[in-house]
């Protein structure tokens, strides 16, 4: 793993300038936190909207983001979203190393649990 963090930072610096490392982590960063606020949209309506339609859509939301966090917690499948981010990220900017990608996926899947635990509404949805 040291050797993987090591090319990944040797890769970083010697193919970019600053300015586009800072361009690249702020764009990241940027689409975390909107990742962030569209999760968190998402269980607000559910839980605070009176209209079926709206609730219904955001139950549809909500499913798929159970079935994503469901999905992450089988290591096969981890492995295999892992591999698919990696080549797409790889394809036009860097390569990351899998501890960052699997890193990333975990903070997205206890986002989504947290969001369901604080839910006022009922978010079980392997009742069925």
């Amino acid at each position: 793993m040291f050797e993987e963090i090591t090319n990944f930072f040797t890769a970083l610096t010697g193919d970019f300038s600053k300015t586009e490392i800072i361009t690249i982590v702020a764009i990241l960063a940027i689409l975390y936190f909107l990742a962030f606020v569209a999760k968190k949209v998402v269980f607000v309506l559910y839980n605070r909207s009176k209209n079926e339609v709206i609730v219904s859509i955001m139950e549809r939301f909500i499913c798929s983001l159970d079935e994503f966090a469901d999905n992450m917690t089988n290591a096969d499948k981890r492995a295999a979203a892992i591999d698919k981010l990696q080549s797409l990220l790889s394809y036009k900017v860097i390569r990351l190393p899998r501890f960052v990608l699997g890193w990333i996926i975990d903070m997205q899947v206890a986002e989504i649990r947290r969001l369901q635990s604080e839910s006022e509404k009922d978010t079980d949805l392997h009742k069925d």
